[in-house]
């Protein structure tokens, strides 16, 4: 039997390469599931993927290992466990895909900061000035961002970030008031893109012999997970966070992504994988 070398893809190049088979054939129902993890999971630009993967690969790291982490972005836990088997692999060479990262991920980050929420008004003292600043949180992708300007916006109002000062900032840095603010924030940007987070639930996937991405979610117990599943296999995928609440002793499919949101957003040892947001990584 001849065997054929298949080179390692990333997301952004199934997505590209689905999407254009779909405009001349329908896909196939594993095709049409790899096509919309792809499309939910794709962090970068196609462009910026390509060369993220480039840079990677120009300091001898393996296309499939490349590959991976352009597709991830991993926090250094995650890197470790995706370098676990790679002997050829030092420390200083993992300091410089770490390296490597920042880069992208700032530019990723910065390039995603269009809109946001705001959660708190504020002075602050910058360079011996008191400067009126705000406290919000990204539309999309729940970086918590502290903007430079005057003018007088109301708590939860959504505003354009275009031609601003921003900066990201961690939990840890948000005014109390902006800690109150930031469930009922990121509750509206749930809801106003339902149809992403809906669908989560129909291509979760197992993150190891023992682990599902459902598990990682708030209140969702084996139960919730095996129904859930069972829903998507045998009744088709969900359509609405209605179609969840349906699921029998279902807690609020809101809240439980909100929750996560919460919980990845404030961070710690015990959050191993991000679902929904870019783990802080930026120098404090």
């Amino acid at each position: 039997m001849n065997y054929k070398y298949v080179e390692d893809v990333t997301l952004n190049e199934v997505k590209k390469v689905l999407t254009e088979k779909g405009k001349t054939k329908e896909l196939n129902y594993e095709q049409k599931h790899s096509l919309e993890h792809a499309k939910l999971f794709a962090s970068l630009t196609p462009a910026t993927s390509d060369k993220l993967k480039a840079a990677l690969i120009a300091i001898e790291i393996s296309d499939e290992i490349a590959t991976k982490i352009t597709d991830i972005l991993p926090d250094v836990t995650e890197l470790n466990l995706i370098l676990e088997k790679e002997k050829d692999v030092d420390e200083d060479k993992k300091q410089e895909i770490l390296e490597i990262l920042k880069k992208y991920k700032k530019e990723w980050l910065f390039s995603m900061m269009k809109e946001a929420i705001v959660l708190d008004r504020l002075k602050k003292d910058i360079k011996f000035k008191q400067t009126d600043v705000l406290h919000c949180i990204g539309s999309s992708n729940f970086s918590l961002l502290e903007i430079v300007t005057s003018e007088k916006y109301r708590i939860q109002e959504k505003i354009s970030t275009e031609s601003l000062v921003v900066r990201r900032i961690n939990y840890n840095r948000l005014s109390n008031v902006g800690k109150k603010e930031l469930d009922k924030a990121i509750e509206t940007i749930v809801i106003k893109n339902s149809e992403k987070f809906v669908n989560f639930f129909n291509i979760a996937r197992p993150i190891g012999l023992r682990r599902h991405q459902l598990d990682l979610l708030p209140m969702i117990g084996v139960k919730h997970r095996m129904a859930i599943i069972e829903h998507v296999k045998k009744k088709g995928k969900f359509t609405s966070f209605d179609d969840i609440r349906n699921i029998e002793m279902m807690p609020e499919p809101v809240k439980v992504v909100v929750n996560r949101v919460i919980d990845e957003i404030i961070g710690g040892p015990e959050i191993k994988y991000n679902l929904f947001t870019m783990p802080y990584l930026i120098k404090k």
